[in-house]
């Protein structure tokens, strides 16, 4: 490993595990792609619903966030399954928790549950770079 620095004083080397090396980078930059669940949410009408998740360390500022196509994204509700997402937009956030809307042609019932589903491309990127 390499440790850099500035300055013209060399400091003891830093040993940090893998893990903690991943959260301190995910604090700039997270991509969720995974197959599974993206959040749980309710469903407000027939078309409509919100859905929450929380990322696994907090930000190191608000983040930038980024959707693949609206179309890659798949909802689950007690009215429906497979049900194809239209739109996608941010609601609500702080450094761990993001809120999403989310709209659907149909196929939702109002109070119902929601799951916000991978339907196989789809991304969510959360950027605080510098």
């Amino acid at each position: 490993m390499v440790q850099v620095e500035p300055g013209s004083v060399a400091t003891d080397f830093e040993n940090r595990s893998f893990g903690e090396e991943l959260l301190l980078c995910q604090r700039y930059y997270q991509k969720l792609s995974a197959a599974g669940r993206f959040g749980v949410g309710q469903c407000y009408s027939t078309t409509s619903g919100e859905v929450h998740l929380w990322l696994p360390t907090s930000m190191r500022s608000a983040a930038n966030v980024t959707f693949s196509a609206a179309s890659t994204f798949v909802v689950f509700s007690a009215a429906g399954s497979n049900i194809t997402v239209t739109a996608i937009s941010p609601v609500s956030s702080d450094l761990y928790h993001h809120g999403f809307s989310i709209n659907t042609a149909s196929g939702l019932a109002g109070g119902d549950g929601l799951v916000l589903y991978n339907s196989g491309s789809a991304s969510i990127e959360f950027s605080s770079e510098l």
